[in-house]
């Protein structure tokens, strides 16, 4: 079921109330889904080619395409309370680090390393 349009607030209420995100795409830009869900306190379970290095150790990854190991972090998740308990606060602790003010002065340094290696 496709659920069309969906606000932030609502968006966010259902990355808390999940049990993961799971992402079994192949690529993924920014991942701004992994940060979202984090965020919500929701742990999150992806390929090891689609999500971003600043949150990588905070989620359950598996290789692209590899359905049992998809199932098997899945099922690794769900039957072990301490572990998921763990992975939101790693999530937490990763998000917290990423902001719009850092995205901006960091990709500002590298337009002046661009620039200062033109000259």
């Amino acid at each position: 079921m496709a659920l069309g349009e969906i606000d932030d607030d609502r968006l966010a209420s259902y990355y808390a109330g999940a049990c993961a995100l799971v992402h079994p795409s192949l690529l993924e830009g920014f991942g701004l889904p992994f940060v979202e869900a984090m965020a919500q306190g929701c742990p999150v379970i992806a390929t090891t080619t689609s999500i971003p290095d600043p949150v990588a150790a905070a989620a359950l990854l598996f290789e692209p395409r590899d359905v049992e190991g998809a199932r098997a972090q899945i099922e690794r998740l769900l039957d072990d309370q301490a572990l998921r308990t763990a992975l939101v606060e790693r999530g937490r602790e990763a998000v917290a680090k990423l902001s719009w003010d850092r995205t901006a002065r960091e990709t500002a340094a590298v337009y002046r390393e661009i620039v200062e290696e033109t000259e």
